[in-house]
């Protein structure tokens, strides 16, 4: 730990919500990304891309949220409180937020 740190400044974690990585990502040279399931390849998103090749690639990260309310806590924090995952369905349903 105390190598990591002397040598580790700053953490930035940069989520891209609604997409999948490979439709963000897939074309990604390295990585374990479709190519054939980029829809937002390297022409439309080139910061991500370029964040992606310049730093860390997380191909394999997951999060076992179900929809954003609740797939922000376990991406963030690992874990989802229970309130909020008592919440979530009473949001989603018929009796929460209005659109």
């Amino acid at each position: 730990m105390s190598f990591l740190r002397q040598h580790i400044q700053h953490i930035v974690y940069v989520v891209k919500e609604n997409r999948t990585y490979d439709q963000i990502l897939g074309d990604l040279p390295v990585g374990n990304g479709d190519p054939n399931l980029a829809m937002y390849g390297q022409a439309i998103t080139p910061n991500f891309h370029a964040i992606a090749r310049q730093f860390v690639d997380l191909d394999e990260f997951y999060c076992s949220g179900e929809v954003s309310q609740d797939g922000w806590q376990w991406s963030t924090a690992g874990r989802g409180l229970d309130l909020n995952e008592k919440i979530v369905v009473i949001h989603y349903g018929k009796g929460g937020w209005q659109r």
